[in-house]
């Protein structure tokens, strides 16, 4: 066999186990596949390689919440990527730092690494990478406020995105359906929300449904709906865990602490609480830490716990300060104020 087939079956081979390990959730063996990927394109001057096996590692620490080693190794791929001009490459690691900002709460990097990798996807005219960072931008204007952009950029994603990609229509879905709830338009990001969970069950994609469950389940909730509440999340768990998707495990737990907290059994609510805080804080979540926070102090204070709510109330200040969320800083800060009077 000539030695260019071995070196091409060793690459795919170690790219295939790295992906493999990561979807199952195993990042340390992923991580170590993915390095053995980067050292060999390294060996043998493989810029494209090289670039992909810096991002493929950068994607395992964001999504621990090593920011830090994240950010170098996206740096890294995006400086081959330009010194190779490999446009692909350079829009996915520009994607890949916009995710990264957006997970530590650095709304304004996210958003000037997005836009910037959108104008590399429209010049390549690709439309999957094109849909997916439209989406990413979608996400960073609705949590910043600007839902009418957000709402705009989920719509153009759904109207470019191959019908074939099954995982970016039902992201978009999702939080299309997240955005209403944010709005407390209950029903109709339940129709949003359904529409995504009948979608996964036909296409057979298990992550976005497993989302748009317990997206759902606390819409039902705040409806009243406890028991349809109570089904999703119960059915939304065990997806979430198969893939490894701590992510999503901990706004799963605080929607099952709102839904205990509304049914009355607010002893387990407060473990499910601490248990989303928990979580958050060890994969630096700050925006969905706080919002945790919040839902916990909304029920100490109904359960005249005072004390318990105004600290609930100032780690989420503290929090949404840090990620400049104006309002949500100051809907909490509302909410300080009035247990503080009390």
């Amino acid at each position: 066999m000539p030695r260019g087939a071995s070196l091409k079956e060793e690459i795919d081979q170690l790219r295939l186990e790295g992906d493999k390990a990561n979807d199952m959730g195993q990042w340390d063996v992923a991580l170590s596949k993915f390095k053995a990927l980067t050292a060999l394109a390294l060996t043998l001057n493989l810029k494209p390689i090289l670039a992909e096996g810096y991002r493929k590692c950068a994607h395992i620490e964001r999504n621990r919440g090593n920011f830090r080693s994240a950010e170098k190794m996206y740096e890294k791929a995006l400086a081959v990527s330009m010194g190779d001009s490999d446009m692909p490459g350079i829009a996915d690691s520009l994607k890949g730092l916009s995710t990264m900002y957006f997970r530590k709460g650095e709304y304004v990097q996210a958003l000037r690494y997005g836009l910037e990798a959108l104008q590399h996807a429209r010049a390549l005219k690709d439309p999957n990478l094109t849909g997916s960072i439209l989406t990413d931008l979608g996400n960073i204007y609705c949590v910043t406020g600007k839902y009418d952009e957000g709402m705009k950029a989920y719509e153009e994603a759904l109207k470019i995105l191959p019908e074939k990609d099954f995982f970016q229509i039902g992201r978009v879905l999702n939080n299309m359906g997240e955005t209403h709830k944010r709005h407390r338009r209950y029903d109709e990001a339940i129709k949003c929300l359904e529409k995504n969970i009948a979608f996964g069950l036909e296409k057979g994609e298990l992550n976005n449904r497993a989302w748009s469950l317990f997206c759902a389940a606390e819409c039902y909730a705040r409806l009243g709906n406890t028991d349809k509440a109570c089904e999703y999340l119960d059915s939304s768990e065990p997806l979430l865990k198969e893939a490894s998707d701590e992510v999503g495990l901990q706004e799963l737990y605080k929607v099952r602490g709102i839904a205990l907290s509304l049914m009355g059994d607010r002893n387990k609510a407060k473990e499910l609480f601490e248990q989303s805080i928990k979580l958050g804080k060890k994969l630096n979540l700050p925006t969905e830490t706080a919002s945790a926070y919040v839902e916990f102090g909304l029920m100490l204070e109904g359960m005249g716990d005072r004390d318990g709510a105004k600290g609930c109330f100032i780690q989420a200040v503290a929090l949404y300060q840090g990620v400049r969320l104006e309002k949500e800083l100051n809907d909490v800060k509302a909410h300080l104020e009035r247990v503080s009077k009390k």
